[in-house]
């Protein structure tokens, strides 16, 4: 079985990625690791494909990408993995740390249930489990023990990190290209979940940092509150009812944050 790897990087460098670390481990532990490893290098100051001469990969290609406009996610994911010919696509960012089994459960998952376009691992930031988690409406909850095995996409949230796709799958454009920071892996569970298609838990943990909210600025809240606000509209476009209550809790959620902030300009939003 070969893989198609994608990992993401932003300000990061290969040799500071815990990614890319992890997957060199794999890459020599795991005899059975083949395909391809696209780094997708999305900083505005590119930083070269010497910079990955650090790691060994084993039996991986390694091809290097470098994009210092920035590109929205949604369209690397596309751009990358739509029409691949290996077996199926794992998508990673750059601040996951995979246990050096991961590929082993991905290959016994992907042989069980093949037909199945989505397998997830269980993934913990801080020792709180925050994939896959549970839609509720339009909010997500997290799941403290999350069960292993077939389920259907219905009412289930993932974060793209760790997500291992088929190849059939992804003979289409899975990602909407209208978002391009927040509600990419809320659109594309929900489109799941509209074509009433399955996803397996794989019983393995992957660790990832998540982008904290906390102890930023003003202007940071303000430009990620917005771009999440605004995604919502597109996010939740099938379902009339969650879209409704978002936009009622958007003008809460802009309020309290004026309010801590004391700042004006997230009612003017």
């Amino acid at each position: 079985m070969k893989f198609h790897i994608l990992v993401v990087l932003y300000k990061t460098s290969p040799g500071e990625s815990r990614t890319l670390s992890s997957l060199a481990r794999a890459g020599q532990e795991d005899d059975r690791l083949s395909g391809r490893l696209t780094v997708w290098d999305n900083s505005p100051a590119p930083y070269g494909p010497a910079a990955l001469d650090c790691l060994d990969f084993g039996q991986l290609d390694v091809v290097y990408r470098s994009c210092p406009e920035n590109a929205p996610l949604s369209l690397v994911y596309n751009t990358v993995l739509t029409g691949m010919d290996l077996d199926c696509a794992v998508i990673l960012d750059q601040d996951s740390d995979l246990p050096v089994d991961y590929f082993s459960h991905c290959r016994r998952s992907l042989s069980a249930q093949p037909g199945v376009p989505l397998h997830l691992p269980i993934v913990k930031s801080h020792g709180l489990v925050v994939s896959p988690g549970r839609l509720m409406f339009f909010k997500g909850k997290h799941v403290k023990n999350p069960q292993s095995g077939l389920r259907k996409a219905r009412g289930m949230l993932a974060i793209t990190s760790g997500m291992v796709l088929s190849r059939s799958y992804l003979q289409v454009p899975r990602f909407d290209e209208r978002l391009n920071l927040y509600g990419i892996d809320t659109k594309f569970m929900i489109n799941l979940a509209d074509a009433d298609e399955g996803v397996v838990v794989m019983p393995v943990v992957l660790d990832h940092d998540t982008a904290l909210w906390s102890d930023i600025s003003a202007d940071a809240m303000l430009f990620r509150a917005k771009s999440l606000v605004a995604s919502w509209h597109v996010v939740f476009e099938s379902r009339p009812i969650a879209s409704c209550l978002a936009g009622i809790y958007a003008r809460f959620f802009m309020a309290k944050l004026a309010v801590k902030y004391r700042d004006m300009r997230f009612l003017k939003s």
